[in-house]
């Protein structure tokens, strides 16, 4: 075998992989489709949490141990450190840190639901993404990785004593070899599909996302606050979401399913009469987008000699913190396997136990509500949002735990929030597509 590892894929799980292999002195390539690796313009909101809380619900779960990914954050006068303590590795960032203390949801008229009751915790924080995948692929060349770039990985087969990977480039087409193989090419993973592995994942529909970089924004919130606004006649799908970028802009973006005229929803939202004012002075310097095919996590990720890491086989996405943690701790497993010892039953233990969304109890308590866009007119929202007033959390948690009051109030609220799924699924699921 030419390579020891080869890795598919050069984001966040792939180079902190290949900066572990290469250390660990195993031969490794990484192989990506791009010709620029640190040139971002798929649409990511590059937040990285700090909190324990998962991203639908709070609840913790009891039917599977799950201890999530956690960091720690270092800083000094010209870089700053992620530490991941559970898993002992560090990785070096020197861009720009913006810190959310906060986070407030909002209904067409302004009625809010906040996480936490202050803003005196380190919610999350923004980070540049382009300047942290050009220090990872630094770190992996220096530590000895190979890097393939407009190369783009085909399948992968595994064979005796290893992995065949057929890949395809301006050369035109070739197969390498190497003893194994991460996976890490992506929420739309060529590679899981080729290999037959999406018929292990149940389907959640196709959706789209579209964020403006915005200047001159003045939302009268903290800088600190990131907010998501509900405005079902807009956009009936998806939240819009106003968040911090780097150098002193904004991000705003919002999802919805194929078809959804996404520039016209937030060009419209800019627009909206309660909202308007927080563009007065903005400016879109740049657009970013990304389709995604959104499925169930992968439960076993790993097939033979090659280990799946990232966004190719989790629950949506795997966040930037997940999908580090993915990366390394794939390339770890590998090594163990290359090494005679049992590195396959070690990756899916890990995975299995490391993400709330690998917890059906998780899931199914972050879909004991619909989203309220996708049932409830503006008005509706607004009359559940004030409902909610003064409650504090997840705004799933809040409008779960919250119900007997809106029944009260409001039942004609309650009735749709608790009417069975469209189409036997929840909002976001195959089947179900939100009316306009």
């Amino acid at each position: 075998m030419k390579y020891d590892l080869i890795i598919a894929g050069a984001g966040m799980a792939g180079l902190i992989a290949a900066r572990t292999a290469a250390r660990d002195g195993l031969k490794t390539l990484v192989v990506e489709s791009k010709k620029s690796i640190s040139e971002i313009n798929r649409a990511c909101s590059a937040v990285v949490r700090m909190s324990r809380e998962g991203f639908m619900t709070a609840k913790k779960p009891t039917d599977k141990t799950v201890q999530p990914v956690e960091i720690t954050l270092e800083m000094d006068a010209d870089k700053a450190q992620l530490h991941f303590f559970q898993l002992g590795f560090s990785v070096d960032y020197t861009g720009p840190i913006r810190v959310y203390h906060n986070k407030v949801n909002l209904s067409p008229s302004g009625h809010e639901i906040w996480n936490y009751p202050d803003n005196n915790r380190f919610w999350a924080f923004q980070l540049d993404k382009e300047v942290l995948t050009a220090d990872l692929l630094g770190a992996a060349i220096e530590a000895g990785a190979e890097i393939r770039t407009e190369t783009s990985v085909l399948t992968a087969e595994n064979v005796r004593g290893g992995v065949r990977v057929p890949v395809q480039s301006r050369a035109g087409q070739e197969a390498l070899e190497a003893r194994a193989l991460v996976a890490a090419d992506g929420v739309m993973s060529r590679i899981v599909d080729t290999m037959g592995l999406n018929a292990k994942r149940r389907p959640l529909g196709e959706s789209r996302v579209l964020m403006y970089i915005l200047e001159g924004v003045e939302t009268g919130y903290p800088e600190s606050t990131f907010v998501t606004i509900a405005v079902p006649s807009l956009n009936s799908y998806m939240l819009f979401a106003l968040g911090l970028w780097p150098g002193d802009t904004f991000q705003l973006h919002t999802s919805a399913t194929p078809g959804t005229d996404l520039p016209a929803a937030l060009d419209g939202f800019m627009k909206h009469h309660r909202f308007a004012s927080w563009f007065t002075r903005a400016r879109v310097v740049k657009r970013l987008g990304c389709a995604r095919m959104l499925r169930m996590s992968l439960p076993e990720p790993v097939a033979g000699n090659v280990f799946f890491a990232g966004d190719a086989v989790s629950f949506v996405e795997c966040s930037i913190k997940g999908a580090l943690a993915a990366g390394f701790k794939a390339a770890k497993c590998a090594i163990k396997q290359l090494d005679g010892k049992d590195g396959r039953t070690e990756f899916i233990d890990w995975w299995q136990h490391s993400f709330n969304f690998n917890s059906p109890q998780y899931i199914a308590a972050g879909r004991s509500v619909p989203r309220p866009t996708q049932v409830l007119t503006d008005e509706e929202v607004d009359d559940l949002y004030r409902i909610c007033k003064g409650k504090w959390g997840v705004l799933n948690d809040v409008i779960t735990d919250n119900l007997e009051l809106v029944r009260k109030e409001k039942p004609s609220i309650y009735d749709k929030l608790m009417a069975p799924p469209a189409a036997g699924g929840r909002p976001g699921e195959a089947g179900f597509r939100p009316t306009a």
